[in-house]
């Protein structure tokens, strides 16, 4: 909320989740706190899912395709390093099945032999927009340590 523009009697209501400061008088020292609204706002939020959902273009932009280097260059922006080979492991295994899903549920009023193949390069969308989305609400993503 660094850059946030607004009036100190009219507070952004997104602030509101995160237990804004209290602005008269001003704010010096806040509290650590971590409220159950916050991870709703950041699991439910329209603007998170776009904002993952512009995440996953982005990638798709730089590495194509091939999920090994969407899960490196994701965990390159979220969080400003390479991941462990287990969190790429697992991180691979996580995206193949949420493409998995997706492809289920676009294809499931298509009998398999009318299966759309636009389904799966949208399905690999969601899978990755998903997996964004994830990493955005990841505690390495919320907080320094």
């Amino acid at each position: 909320s660094i850059y946030v523009l607004h009036r100190r009697k009219e507070m952004p209501t997104i602030l509101e989740n995160f237990d804004h400061p209290q602005m008269i008088p001003n704010c010096i020292e806040r509290p650590d706190s971590t409220v159950s609204s916050q991870a709703l706002h950041l699991m439910n939020n329209m603007t998170i899912r776009q904002l993952a959902d512009d995440f996953a273009q982005r990638i798709q932009n730089e590495v194509g395709t091939d999920s090994y280097r969407q899960v490196e260059r994701v965990f390159q922006v979220a969080l400003s390093r390479m991941p462990t080979d287990e969190e790429k492991d697992l991180s691979h295994r996580t995206l193949i099945a949420l493409k998995e899903a997706w492809e289920k549920n676009l294809n499931q009023d298509n009998p398999p032999e009318q299966d759309n193949p636009e389904n799966a390069d949208t399905a690999s969308t969601k899978a990755l927009a998903n997996f964004c989305h994830t990493m955005l609400n990841s505690a390495a993503f919320l907080y320094i340590d």
